[in-house]
């Protein structure tokens, strides 16, 4: 009987160091997998003018083509069109092969007309600090086009 409560203790400690090892190794695995993050600002001009944020993570790497994902989030100025001035939040995922960037834009569009989903593309080319290009986007309104330029922050 003297045996029980020191067995129960020490089973105790047991349990508490495999779930302290544990809950620990998985934290550490998963900062480990998040891949780093990338803020890149700039302008948009054409039919939509305005300010643009973008969160870019680096998905995979292979020889010479990288994958990339991210959000991108533009204070809106101006709408061609006189859809008025508001805010475009969505995601991109696209390739950079050779520094060129190809990548698939969706997303809503928040103006004072109204708001809209937005969904097109984004190419140029991307650099380690700067990129610029073109964006082709549709709404339910209309197509946009323009030109965009980026610096890493």
């Amino acid at each position: 009987m003297t045996n029980r409560p020191f067995k129960f203790i020490e089973f105790s400690i047991i349990c508490f160091t495999i779930l302290f090892f544990f809950s620990a190794n998985t934290s550490c695995d998963q900062s480990l997998s998040d891949p780093p993050k990338e803020i890149w600002t700039g302008v948009a001009t054409g039919m939509g003018e305005g300010t643009l944020v973008m969160n870019a993570w680096q998905v995979k790497k292979t020889q010479n083509v990288l994958t990339i994902k991210g959000r991108v989030e533009m204070k809106i100025k101006a709408v061609s069109g006189g859809y008025g001035s508001g805010s475009c939040n969505g995601t991109f995922k696209g390739k950079i092969k050779d520094g060129v960037l190809q990548a698939k834009f969706s997303g809503t569009a928040y103006v004072s007309q109204g708001d809209s989903p937005v969904s097109g593309e984004l190419i140029g080319t991307l650099s380690e600090n700067k990129g610029s290009g073109t964006y082709n986007f549709a709404t339910r309104v209309g197509k946009y086009t323009g030109e965009w330029s980026l610096e890493k922050q």
